[in-house]
């Protein structure tokens, strides 16, 4: 197992991940095991998915949608422990080479993010 600590940021606003070199095995899976979200407004509540084109595109996973979390209002911290995470196979061979965003679940845009970290594991 490996553990990766994926750190996400707002650069002309847009929100981009440093993502570390990773190799990944044959049939290596992954999940995310943690999610921490810094908020820029704690009034709004949120219900979002993270996409990334890193875990394999199936019929039961058209959209590509790796983790989803919800924000409650009043809250400027979303802080996910996942205690039993959901494995998805990988189909792009190295990390760094990954793409991740942050969507609304619904329609309309997601509420203004300053800071994200994501946790993943694999197997």
């Amino acid at each position: 197992m490996t553990v990766f600590d994926i750190y996400g940021f707002k650069e002309n606003g847009e929100m981009k991940f440093k993502l570390p070199f990773y190799k990944f095995g044959w049939n290596e899976e992954i999940a995310v095991s943690r999610l921490v979200i810094e908020w820029k407004s704690s009034k709004d509540k949120v219900f979002g998915i993270i996409k990334t084109d890193l875990v394999d595109l199936s019929g039961y996973n058209l959209k590509q949608q790796f983790f989803a979390f919800t924000k409650l209002e009043r809250t400027a911290i979303t802080d996910i422990h996942v205690p039993n995470p959901v494995f998805y196979g990988v189909q792009i061979h190295e990390l760094q080479d990954a793409t991740i965003s942050l969507r609304s679940m619904f329609e309309g845009d997601l509420a203004e993010i300053k800071n994200v970290y994501l946790q993943c594991i694999t197997k």
